[in-house]
């Protein structure tokens, strides 16, 4: 039988980033949260909070609350780069040492891709600040 792979052990510490935690896409995201919490991982999931019009589901945070998952609120829904670009660095603080990531990106994720990419040293960098 072949050694296991450490680097598949439980548990982990996952992050989740999207824009907002609503509708179908925020409910699958919940549920994929509250089991990967269960099965003794440190999990957190990163939204927008609100911005613009979007918000969200009060119903969705609750969830997360009750199932031990923590909740950060960083922008990832304006596309401006003011706006992107500190909001990746803000992340990037708050889990320093990270040694890779591994992004799995939906169409609706576009910037929190870059953001993971970027965190992880790969993909998109951002603007350099002259």
């Amino acid at each position: 039988m072949p050694a296991p792979d450490s680097a598949r052990k439980w548990p982990r510490r996952i992050v989740h980033v999207t824009p907002f935690l609503w509708s179908g896409a925020g409910g699958a995201l919940v549920r994929l949260a509250e089991a990967q919490r269960a099965a003794g991982s440190e999990v957190t999931v990163v939204t927008t909070g609100r911005s613009r019009g979007g918000s969200d589901w009060p119903a969705q945070r609750q969830r997360l609350r009750r199932a031990g998952v923590a909740h950060v609120r960083l922008d990832f829904f304006a596309r401006e780069p003011a706006v992107f670009w500190p909001s990746v660095e803000a992340l990037g603080r708050l889990w320093p040492g990270s040694a890779r990531t591994s992004p799995m990106p939906t169409p609706a994720s576009r910037p929190a891709r870059w953001q993971s990419a970027a965190i992880g040293g790969r993909g998109v960098a951002p603007p350099s600040r002259t």
